[in-house]
């Protein structure tokens, strides 16, 4: 599927889930374009999938550039059933770039009481370096703005809010040669936008600057009925859920009635992996 309109992320992912929707396969591979999956990883992933299939929401662990691990709910190559996604809707597009993710993946579905699974030797890399001169101005913008609605109105606490936006702001000043006094311009002009619901794409100065456009972005994914290959789960979790402003055609009855399954602790299977991630799933 490829879109002609420059939608971001939030939504190519929209497009390429209703898409998904609209078809008759049951379950979606969902891979960022920075992302590498390890050659047995969609097995490893599908394995735990299979036991559960009608509410499978699955994923891998990343490797990062560093050698680093972690388990970030975001598009890494996770699983989905149809199911799930017709039940809670699509992405949000009005969030353009940044913190789409985290809406959708770690409050709005666990929230529908589906339970988010890790598999432990399911392995991705993450080449997260796209850059080499510095941070666009439209960055900044997307992540203030999303950063504080995200907290305002999905989360409605808090939580680490105060060190991200921290870091953005020294990140601006300290990291950044040039145009710091232009990208505290765009971070503030963005915490305004954020704190009154001001969503949606921005005008290509608010974006990128003295004209500057982003270029066309393409996001892959894969639909997909594989077989049952054998199990090589080693562990399960459940983010905690909370409250969710539901938005679109779920009804509060349904939302509160969600399909709320017990946590499900996986044995470990098969050949012992020599992959131990340390960082624990971000939980909304």
């Amino acid at each position: 599927v490829r879109s002609e309109v420059n939608t971001g992320p939030a939504g190519g992912y929209a497009q390429a889930l209703g898409e998904f929707v609209d078809s008759d396969y049951r379950h979606a591979w969902v891979l960022d374009d920075d992302i590498r999956p390890e050659p047995t990883c969609l097995e490893r992933l599908w394995a735990e999938a299979s036991k559960a299939p009608e509410s499978a929401f699955v994923f891998p662990i990343s490797r990062q550039a560093d050698g680093s691990y972690g388990a970030w709910p975001s598009w890494c190559g996770f699983i989905v059933a149809r199911q799930i996604v017709e039940a809670v809707g699509l992405p949000m597009t009005e969030l353009f770039w940044w913190a789409e993710d985290t809406e959708y993946l770690q409050c709005r579905i666990p929230e529908a009481g589906y339970a988010l699974r890790v598999v432990d030797d399911a392995i991705v890399d993450h080449d997260a370096i796209r850059q080499g001169d510095g941070i666009p101005l439209w960055k900044y913008y997307y992540e203030s703005r999303n950063l504080l609605w995200v907290h305002l109105h999905v989360k409605r606490r808090v939580g680490r809010y105060p060190r991200s936006v921290s870091k953005l702001v020294a990140r601006a000043v300290l990291r950044e040669k040039s145009g710091r006094v232009h990208r505290l311009g765009v971070i503030a002009r963005g915490l305004w936008d954020g704190s009154r619901g001001n969503l949606g794409r921005a005008d290509a100065g608010t974006q990128a600057g003295r004209g500057r456009e982003r270029s066309p972005r393409l996001t892959w994914g894969a639909m997909f009925e594989p077989g049952e290959p054998p199990s090589r789960v080693r562990s399960t979790l459940r983010p905690d859920r909370r409250s969710w402003a539901k938005a679109g055609d779920r009804s509060a009855d349904s939302a509160q009635q969600g399909r709320r399954r017990p946590v499900r602790r996986a044995r470990r299977g098969g050949a012992r992996t020599r992959h131990r991630p340390s960082a624990s799933p971000v939980s909304c």
